[in-house]
């Protein structure tokens, strides 16, 4: 906590701007260089000269070791990936005030899911959506407009801002490099949905006399299952390309070829590969685009090919003319791309990007702008004590205490519900709370909750929905118990369990990774029972509030234990076995006489122990239990579910071994079975041989190939496969991603 405000106070002693950038990638950590790393990497070259910026960096999965050391004031995503919601929450949970945009560059994973990202703004270089917004967007991708995101979308502001060009690719070298007259070269992985992609190659490389380079990844696993692929790789594929080495290649080219993802070329967005290309290509070198045609004939692209020899053409048969006419009429020339790379530099698009947000962010700054909405549904119970008195005023102090992190959108009564098969009492909650006992109608209703509730949330890359984020509030039997003992899936539909008890109970709750006690009352509350409120008492105004909040509980005031305190001039705990602990708490706070039978151990001891002040009452005070609460619902938003496991699937997994002696190599084929856990949203999951972790899977399959090598034992023959679960936002730190669930250990014998 000191650290944050140490943070806090530089950066508003400096007056400048920290701004974090969000990349789908970072390949040293994947391997491979995705376009958005491209972008962030200019984009932040750029800001970072500014006089007005004090700091930018560049984050990706699972790439997140700074992002907690620095204030941000503005969070910029430009790559969509699993965990970008997390990285949100934990930008605001720094920074209530932080601004968050998202650069709509495409529509991955799905138009739904970027348009379910909790942002402020909408920067895109469509222009569809910049001026119609995103139901246009669906339209024209022949997707229901009528998707509840998209209309939450189209509330935000919107600005048109295209990608751009980085200032590597404009430099001008000191010996001017030669064009291969030949020479046409294609840079992108191959993808089945760039759909003009495989015709327009195939027939380019029938030209005589031409020499066709590809670059990027993925060519040859296309190759294995087509053999128009496999052609290509023969003929053509030249395998990957640091992206260093991308302007000496356009430079070389007499040609450079260039083609767009179908949704993206539906909503008219350039792509990267066309800035570069542009930018770094020699005076004489021709761009050559194959598009799709549509309606609107990719004007934003021809406005950019404009009065140059480069050419738009919407056939395969069209691109291979083109590419012949263009190949007769090499001729060196000087390069002069300064104009183009003044107009379209990083340098211009930092400048429109902050001057946007500048005009807009004081006109739609709102302080609940990422508070997760709580919707609180309770058993009908007049006697229920320590909700009414401990847990309810606890849930409604969050809203003072913790800057409007979290606010009650409605109270329910279970018992009001109209059928189970109604879920509209949830809608609009990022979080549901139940209160009451397991056999009860709060915790049924809840548990009951699924994806297709009115309160489900979005699932990240996926798309889809997923079950609301649930939190149990366990009441006790009549008994003394909190719950016989249950399947263990069942309590595993919920996220966080809390229980008013002064100490976690042996049950079959065990097993849930989650459970807390929450003991607690609202002390003034209670204090104050006898005399009405007293104007002399500072805390009368909140306390009064907490408990005026909602109209559903108005009965449910504190007078009502008041009088049930004062009536009853001897308190008689008489419970067996455990449980009484607040009816104790709360006749000693509010002065009344306590007798505990002699044979109740438990609550003897509580009592020696609040009177001798071992456990003093300010420990059961009401900020002690919001702050438990606080936190519950806190790891409750953080993946992953308590309901998150894996399995390893025997029958697909495949493992081959050689022995070498006294080595032996082996190759396996893992397959798993994800229970609520989506990767990357929540994590990734590791595959681990005889205890040595090997690979781990970040991307949303469920397989994973893994080449290993070890020193055969002769006592041993067989291998021990463990499959693990890892997730940073466990404990809010992305970048440790810490081990949270394990599978069952499987042998396989070589």
């Amino acid at each position: 906590m000191m650290l944050f405000f140490i943070l806090l106070l530089l950066r508003e002693a400096s007056g400048q701007l920290s701004i974090a950038l969000h990349a789908q990638s970072r390949s040293e950590l994947h391997g491979w260089v995705a376009g958005s790393e491209i972008t962030t990497r200019g984009l932040c070259a750029a800001l970072i000269k500014r006089k007005d910026v004090a700091a930018c960096e560049i984050f990706a999965p699972f790439y997140y070791g700074a992002l907690g050391t620095r204030i941000w004031d503005i969070l910029i995503i430009e790559g969509f990936s699993g965990p970008v919601e997390h990285v949100i929450r934990t930008v605001r949970r720094m920074n209530r005030k932080a601004f968050i945009a998202h650069w709509f560059l495409d529509t991955y994973p799905s138009l739904s899911a970027v348009a379910a990202l909790q942002v402020d703004l909408f920067f895109t270089n469509s222009r569809i959506v910049a001026s119609r917004g995103f139901h246009a967007a669906a339209e024209r991708l022949g997707q229901d407009p009528q998707q509840p995101w998209l209309a939450i979308a189209d509330t935000k502001p919107r600005r048109f801002v295209a990608l751009g060009v980085d200032e590597s690719f404009c430099e001008k070298t000191q010996n001017d490099i030669q064009i291969d007259q030949s020479l046409v070269v294609y840079l992108g992985q191959a993808s089945v949905t760039k759909r003009m992609l495989l015709p327009s190659l195939l027939t380019i490389s029938q030209i005589p006399g031409i020499r066709l380079e590809i670059y990027g990844s993925a060519w040859d696993r296309f190759a294995d299952e087509e053999n128009k692929y496999l052609h290509l790789v023969q003929c053509c594929w030249k395998g990957k390309l640091e992206s260093k080495a991308i302007p000496e290649l356009y430079r070389r080219a007499a040609i450079i070829l260039g083609t767009t993802e179908s949704e993206q070329r539906k909503l008219g967005m350039v792509n990267n590969r066309v800035f570069e290309a542009l930018a770094s290509s020699s005076a004489d070198t021709t761009f050559i685009a194959f598009e799709e045609k549509g309606n609107d004939e990719f004007i934003e692209l021809r406005r950019l090919l404009q009065n140059s020899q480069h050419q738009l053409t919407f056939s395969p048969t069209q691109a291979a003319r083109a590419v012949t006419k263009a190949l007769r009429s090499v001729v060196q020339r000087e390069r002069n791309n300064s104009d183009f790379c003044l107009r379209n530099s990083y340098s211009r698009r930092a400048d429109t990007m902050l001057s946007t947000i500048s005009l807009v962010k004081d006109d739609i700054f709102d302080f609940r702008r990422g508070t997760e909405s709580i919707v609180l549904v309770y058993d009908q119970n007049d006697s229920d004590w320590p909700f009414i008195h401990g847990l309810l005023p606890a849930i409604l102090q969050l809203e003072l205490e913790y800057q409007q992190r979290f606010r009650v959108l409605k109270l329910v009564q279970a018992n009001h519900l109209l059928s189970d098969d109604d879920t509209s009492w949830c809608a609009g909650a990022s979080i549901v709370i139940a209160r009451g006992l397991w056999h009860g109608p709060a915790r049924k209703a809840t548990a009951k909750l699924n994806e297709h509730s009115a309160c489900a949330r979005s699932a990240g890359i996926v798309g889809t929905l997923r079950s609301p984020i649930r939190v149990l509030l366990l009441a006790r039997n009549n008994d003394g118990t909190f719950l016989s003992c249950v399947n263990v899936n069942e309590s595993l539909a919920f996220d966080y369990i809390l229980y008013d008890g002064l100490e976690q109970e042996k049950s079959c709750l065990d097993l849930h990774p989650r459970v807390d006690t929450a003991l607690g009352l609202h002390i003034e509350g209670l204090r104050n029972l006898g005399e009405g409120w007293d104007s002399s008492i500072d805390d009368k105004q909140q306390t009064d509030r907490v408990y005026s909040l909602h109209a559903p509980l108005v009965n449910h005031r504190p007078e009502t234990l008041g009088s049930t305190l004062r009536k009853a001039q001897v308190l008689e705990l008489n419970t067996v076995g455990k449980g009484g602990e607040f009816e104790l708490l709360a006749a000693l706070v509010a002065g009344g006489i306590v007798r505990v039978s002699a044979d109740n151990f438990y609550l003897t001891n509580l009592l020696a122990a609040t009177t001798s002040g071992e456990y003093p009452i300010a420990n059961f005070s009401l900020p002690q239990l919001t702050a438990k609460v606080f936190f519950a619902l806190e790891s409750a938003l953080d993946p992953p579910r308590a309901a998150a496991r894996v399995q390893v699937i025997e029958t697909q997994t495949k493992i081959n071994c050689q022995r070498d002696y006294p080595t032996v190599s082996c190759f396996a084929h893992v397959v798993v079975a994800l229970h609520a856990f989506v990767p990357p949203d929540d994590g990734v999951w590791c595959v681990r041989f005889n205890d040595t972790e090997l690979s781990c899977q970040g991307d949303t399959k469920s397989e994973l190939d893994v080449t290993f090598h070890f020193n055969e034992n002769v006592l041993s023959t067989s291998l021990a496969l463990t499959v693990v679960l890892r997730s940073g936002n466990l404990t809010g730190k992305l970048d440790d991603l810490p081990v949270v669930r394990t599978s069952e250990t499987v042998l396989f014998f070589y």
